[in-house]
């Protein structure tokens, strides 16, 4: 706001005698200004083999230091989208919500916050397995022979993973 810092009073002296009674004193306020304190908020990333486990990433502030990043004792709360991911792919994290707080009051505002996306990427594991159908036999009695199910030969699968086999075959 121009203007806001007004002149309250002026006084001319001689030495410890006030000769301001000599003077036409114009008083012309001045103008403080606050800008917006740079921070810097990144999302993590992360890349990683597909292992079945929940893979979460946070958030990396830029350093403070002077006329940038968090003012000392002021408290940033952060939300970030996409942060935990389990499955095969690329996944964007986002930097949602920024709070900036000091003494429980609202600060946000006197920051410019830049959000910076993050990564997390979870590439196939390549776990071999071998699955094989179940056999059977009978002697010709004019029925399909059929038979469901199905046995894990070779490898594990990772904790949470289940097969889910579906066999077809059918000989008369």
């Amino acid at each position: 706001e121009e203007g806001n810092n007004r002149v309250e009073s002026v006084i001319v002296m001689n030495g410890t005698e006030d000769v301001s009674q000599n003077y036409v004193i114009n008083k012309i306020p001045g103008t403080l200004t606050i800008y917006q304190r740079p921070i810097e908020i990144t999302a993590g990333s992360t890349e990683t083999e597909y292992d079945g486990k929940e893979h979460i990433v946070s958030y990396t502030v830029s350093a403070s230091g002077e006329d940038k990043g968090l003012v000392e004792d002021q408290n940033l709360t952060v939300s970030l989208q996409g942060e935990k991911q389990t499955f095969v792919g690329t996944y964007e994290v986002l930097v949602n919500d920024v709070s900036i707080k000091a003494d429980g009051i609202d600060v946000t505002g006197n920051y410019a916050v830049t959000k910076k996306p993050g990564q997390i990427k979870i590439n196939p594991a390549n776990r071999a397995i071998t699955v094989a159908t179940l056999n059977a036999e009978k002697v010709y009695d004019g029925t399909p022979l059929t038979k469901d199910g199905f046995e894990l030969l070779e490898g594990e699968l990772f904790e949470g993973d289940r097969l889910e086999v579906i066999s077809r075959g059918s000989i008369t």
